[in-house]
């Protein structure tokens, strides 16, 4: 066999080729010189696709702080004006979109509107200004659209390299928080429930994953998560309302979960359900995904969906594999249109 060289020219759009032999003269075969070129449309950089990535991961971070923020401060705020985060969620939608129709996106009380509001404080930074030198006592949401903005662009809080010697006891640090807040706000901070999910997000685990799991209920008529991974309907179920003595119970109560999950079909939903999100929870962290919200909804979002995401809660909710939270979206909606 003779010898011969393959000589390459390669370009970001292009190869060219040759073959010689020993002389460096083309060789040719069968009628044809070997040599040619290839080309191909060029070659792109990841650079674009990462930073949507960053973006999209910083937006999940963001939601997820703005979610905890809010379990601090909702029993207050519920006290004083029940629909106020459900304006805040809408404020981005022209009024016709709104879930509530009403003009306001923050303030709805009497004597005291959005116009008001910016008349005393025309910017965020007028309010955090008023709070930090004022000695008197503030209405518990101007607290919180302060505290909002400060927390939700604050890091990445969901990070990995956070362990006990960096943070301390989670639960002391947060009862110093709350003395803090009632001697100088005269606010009282709500107490967690789970304060074990946000130990497994700060604290205890250096291995954490980034994965952050919400089990959202909702109510169909109500519009579906715009931010749900995961959308489970279990319209095929009995609903509740239509027994007068479940009516103003909610899937929260041991009657109506009682009479929920005492369906056959209830129960083998759960166990597929459950069984399905344990596959998914892996592959998800190992792809990267650090937010999961799982969506379940019914009519209303007060019974069905309610009773189903409280058992799925239950059920993954001992692992250190990642953080879990729970939020029931609409189960006071119909309460508060009522009052509206």
């Amino acid at each position: 066999m003779e010898r011969y060289y393959l000589g390459l020219d390669m370009g970001t759009s292009s190869v060219g080729w040759a073959v010689t032999d020993e002389k460096y003269q083309i060789v040719r075969k069968k009628g044809k010189d070997l040599w040619g070129v290839r080309l191909f449309p060029e070659a792109q950089t990841a650079a674009e696709r990462r930073t949507n990535r960053v973006a999209r991961r910083r937006r999940q971070r963001e939601k997820a702080r703005i979610g905890y923020l809010r379990e601090l401060f909702a029993n207050e705020i519920q006290k004083t004006d029940p629909g106020f985060f459900q304006r805040l969620d809408d404020s981005k939608y022209f009024q016709e979109d709104k879930m509530i129709h009403q003009p306001f996106a923050l303030f709805a009380d009497s004597g005291y509107t959005d116009k008001e509001y910016f008349q005393e404080y025309p910017t965020i930074y007028h309010l955090r200004k008023e709070l930090l030198t004022s000695t008197e006592p503030h209405d518990v949401r101007l607290v919180y659209l302060a505290v909002l903005n400060m927390f939700k662009h604050r890091g990445h809080f969901l990070n990995a390299s956070l362990t006990d010697e960096s943070i301390g006891n989670l639960a002391d640090l947060f009862e110093n928080l709350r003395i803090t807040v009632k001697d100088q706000l005269d606010v009282e901070l709500a107490y967690p429930e789970r304060i074990e999910e946000l130990e497994n997000i700060f604290v205890r685990d250096g291995h954490f994953k980034n994965l952050m799991i919400t089990v959202l209920s909702f109510g169909f008529k109500y519009g579906i998560p715009a931010d749900a991974d995961l959308v489970f309907d279990v319209r095929f179920l009995p609903n509740p309302y239509y027994i007068e003595r479940l009516r103003p119970l909610s899937g929260r109560d041991d009657p109506v979960r009682e009479y929920v999950m005492g369906f056959e079909a209830a129960g083998v939903f759960e166990e597929k359900l459950t069984d399905m999100i344990r596959f998914l929870i892996p592959n998800y962290i190992e792809e990267g995904k650090n937010q999961l919200v799982i969506a379940i909804g019914c009519t209303g979002g007060r019974h069905r969906s309610v009773a189903l995401a409280e058992e799925l809660y239950r059920r993954l909710k001992n692992s250190d594999e990642y953080g879990i939270r729970i939020e029931h979206r609409d189960i006071d909606k119909d309460a508060v249109r009522k009052r509206m």
